[in-house]
């Protein structure tokens, strides 16, 4: 999804024109003649449109996140395959990671809140990898492993 579709996606969703404006730092009217389309997206301060734009990315990852805790946290099979819905951010086995993360021996974490916890810890080597790699979320376990999903 490129930046004027996530840009088009806030302003159709069910936020009211306060709520956006508020986020956007602009008036209500501004944003209801965007809505209305009386004014071009394309035309929006850029300043406006990033920080909508990136509410709607904070947006979809929390739904992503949200989603995954959900997926783990009622995972019945006793084995995971390629059919699992989100098998394929796993790459690993999600039978496992499910009891892992139900038993309190599985941990997701945000992005931003997994390199608080690197620079808290003072894990140099794993802060490195984590600030190099593309991801949204991240999967600990007791064991040490980590995913980058």
């Amino acid at each position: 999804m490129n930046e004027i579709d996530k840009l088009r996606k806030i302003m159709n969703s069910d936020m009211t024109d306060s709520e956006l404006a508020n986020i956007a730092g602009m008036s209500q009217q501004a944003i209801n003649k965007y809505r209305k389309g009386q004014s071009k997206l394309e035309n929006m301060r850029f300043e406006s449109a990033l920080k909508l734009t990136k509410y709607q990315e904070e947006l979809e990852m929390e739904n992503k996140f949200n989603e995954i805790v959900e997926y783990l946290e009622n995972y019945k099979k006793t084995s995971s395959n390629e059919m699992d819905p989100i098998f394929k951010l796993f790459k690993s086995d999600v039978y496992t990671m499910s009891k892992e993360y139900n038993s309190g021996e599985g941990f997701l974490y945000s992005k931003e809140d997994w390199i608080d916890w690197l620079e808290e810890s003072e894990n140099e080597e794993e802060l490195k990898v984590a600030t190099s790699k593309d991801y949204e979320i991240v999967y600990n376990n007791v064991d040490g492993m980590v995913l980058y999903l």
